[in-house]
């Protein structure tokens, strides 16, 4: 299980290196309290990013969303008590660097994203 240490989804705003493995470790991991989550990348290397949702209480994938565009948001609805982990990586053929990613409670979204 990723170390989810004290993350509550008090949010998280930062550089994430990405790569074209799609089971890159994931750079955020929260405990579900009920509140639906939005995930999304300000800024990509290339033109497309990748994002996976693991369930970490289950040890199940929880969801996988490719092709997105920057800015294009991910909404998760969590359960109370479920850890839940993120993942990012990019498409086949495309570059690879560092990424800014945003996580955060949907109620608390700012207007950050597509350009």
């Amino acid at each position: 299980m990723t170390d989810v240490g004290s993350h509550s989804i008090s949010g998280y705003y930062r550089n994430v290196y990405l790569t074209q493995d799609v089971k890159y470790k994931p750079f955020y991991s929260f405990l579900g309290n009920g509140e639906t989550v939005s995930a999304f990348a300000v800024t990509i290397p290339g033109s497309k990013y990748n994002l996976g949702i693991y369930n970490e209480t289950a040890q199940q994938d929880a969801g996988w969303l490719p092709n997105l565009s920057k800015g294009d948001r991910v909404l998760l609805q969590t359960a109370n008590g479920v850890y839940c982990s993120i993942r990012a990586s990019v498409p086949l053929n495309m570059q690879i660097g560092y990424s800014r990613m945003k996580v955060e409670e949907a109620g608390k979204i700012e207007n950050v994203g597509k350009s």
